[in-house]
């Protein structure tokens, strides 16, 4: 019975130890990947986590957020936490770098349960404007320049998991990707001008996302704008990085995590 109670309790010991072990490793892989890290991409302009009901921007732009509505919880995200969005919840940003004429940007975020209509994000008005939305099922991604709407769609699939979107405007080339995935491209495009209206998150703001109105409701994490293009490659390598750390946990979110990637 004695030496029965030695191998429970050493087996506990062991596993405990395994556990410990699994722990540290995933804490030296974290550290690795923001010790690579370089500099914080000075393009990036908006970061949100998500990982409490008050938005906070650790992008190197540091927007500050005094307009929003709380989500209806927060709830475990694709990494740490993530907003559940009803139809209260939103961002309302009114800040210069919104308001300024580009001629690349690139827009990330990543989904669950989302309704098939919705506002993901837009910035601008019916003059000049750029706009990700949910319609029907689809991704359309949208611009507007001088009053000319150029819009490209992409399924979106309804399964119940995690899903990123990613759309990317390269002087006059858009892009739209789900899951890395390169889905619809349209050339020749005008670069957005100046717009005066506040960019909005979860629900229009400005007009630009062309007659879209329902505000989003479903699971929010992760979401990014920077002013510069990102490559395919880029893109998959920053989506790879994400989904590699889904069951290691313990390290919540690397805002690093673009840094890392970089070329």
């Amino acid at each position: 019975m004695v030496v029965q109670n030695g191998n429970k309790w050493g087996g506990i010991v062991m596993k405990t130890i395994v556990q410990y072990f699994l722990i540290l490793i995933s804490l030296i892989v974290a550290s690795y990947l923001m010790g690579t890290a370089t500099a914080k991409d000075k393009s990036e302009v908006l970061y949100l986590t998500f990982d409490d009901d008050k938005p906070k921007d650790l992008s190197p732009n540091k927007t500050p957020i005094a307009n929003f509505n709380k989500p209806r919880k927060v709830v475990k995200g694709v990494v740490g936490k993530a907003w559940l969005f009803d139809d209260n919840t939103a961002v309302l940003i009114d800040h210069q770098v919104f308001n300024d004429a580009f001629q690349e940007s690139t827009f990330s975020v990543w989904l669950k349960e989302p309704d098939k209509e919705g506002i993901l994000y837009e910035e601008g008005g019916g003059t000049n404007g750029y706009a990700v939305t949910l319609v029907g099922g689809k991704v359309e991604f949208a611009t507007r320049d001088g009053g000319n709407q150029t819009t490209i769609k992409a399924n979106y699939p309804l399964d119940g998991k995690w899903h990123t979107v990613i759309t990317v405007f390269d002087q006059g080339t858009m892009q739209l990707y789900i899951d890395g995935v390169l889905k619809k491209e349209q050339s020749k495009v005008a670069g957005i001008g100046g717009h005066g209206n506040e960019m909005g998150i979860g629900q229009v703001n400005g007009g630009s996302a062309g007659g879209v109105v329902p505000k989003f409701t479903g699971i929010m994490d992760e979401f990014r704008i920077t002013r510069r293009a990102l490559t395919e490659k880029e893109i998959q390598d920053m989506i790879k990085v994400i989904k590699d750390l889904l069951p290691v946990e313990q390290f919540q979110k690397i805002s690093t995590t673009w840094g890392a990637i970089k070329i």
